[in-house]
């Protein structure tokens, strides 16, 4: 077909020109529900500093016998059942997941074997070197996960290879291979798959947040209130403090900082 100037010729279609506000106007709007959570950051924030409380914690009474492997890993299997279930809820699937039960299988198997060499990893280093070293691992978790979740691509392999490798100094001080098995699969549990539940995508999605935050401020303290009062005083100030007060003192400097005027307000004409 010969090309033609159509621009002068008369068209014969209606004019389809809409000015910018008549165009909005007529788009059709597609209304998707954004549901806000209250006080989310807060929520990252429990989350994030409770889990390596927790973790230290259970690790001190495994070691200490105060509580028994058999224990903690019925508890890893109700975790694992109960939070199963709550995932298929909040995403509304119909049908389990089978797959996690393999996985879970495997690491079973393989922490299992590996016990032993677990043991002789920090034989040579102190226990003052191994809770600094745990202590600085655990604190740079913190600081690079910003998310909640350690998988989450935003947070980049930092917060996980950190929490990770503390895991496994701790566990290496564990003199019972079952006790190294369970304390593996428990941190598993807190740091990679229950994280994990809240980046989930689905209509229920965001009820997961409040409800694991909440249910691991309870359940810490209910353990340090178990082991100590004074670390349950500890552990109660440091979540009031990195959780409330810190992000509120950071959002108020913040807002002042708009209220601040200077010599980089001003714009001169040259």
């Amino acid at each position: 077909m010969q090309w033609r100037r159509n621009l002068y010729e008369k068209n014969p279609h209606k004019d389809t020109f809409y000015d910018g506000s008549t165009f909005l106007d007529s788009l059709k709007i597609v209304s998707l529900e954004t549901i806000s959570i209250p006080y989310a950051p807060a929520f990252y924030s429990i989350q994030v500093v409770s889990i390596p409380f927790l973790i230290m914690a259970i690790h001190s009474l495994l070691k200490d016998g105060h509580t028994s492997s058999y224990k903690l890993f019925c508890l890893e299997i109700f975790i694992l059942i109960s939070f199963s279930f709550f995932h298929m809820w909040i995403t509304m699937a119909r049908n389990f997941d089978w797959e996690i039960v393999k996985v879970w299988s495997i690491f079973l198997v393989c922490f299992r074997i590996g016990a032993p060499a677990f043991q002789a990893l920090t034989l040579s280093f102190s226990e003052d070197t191994i809770l600094a070293v745990t202590f600085i691992l655990f604190i740079i978790h913190m600081i690079s996960n910003s998310t909640g979740s350690p998988l989450n691509p935003r947070n980049g392999t930092v917060s996980l290879s950190a929490a990770m490798l503390a895991v496994l100094i701790l566990a290496s001080r564990l003199r019972d291979p079952n006790s190294i098995v369970v304390f593996l699969l428990f941190s598993i549990i807190l740091i990679i798959y229950l994280p994990s539940l809240v980046d989930s995508n689905g209509p229920r999605s965001h009820l997961f947040i409040p409800l694991f935050a909440i249910s691991l401020w309870i359940s810490s303290s209910v353990v340090f209130y178990s082991m100590d009062i004074k670390l349950f005083s500890l552990y109660e100030t440091v979540m009031v403090i990195l959780c409330f007060i810190a992000p509120h003192c950071f959002s108020q400097m913040l807002r002042r900082k708009k209220l601040w005027k200077g010599p980089w307000d001003t714009a001169e004409v040259f």
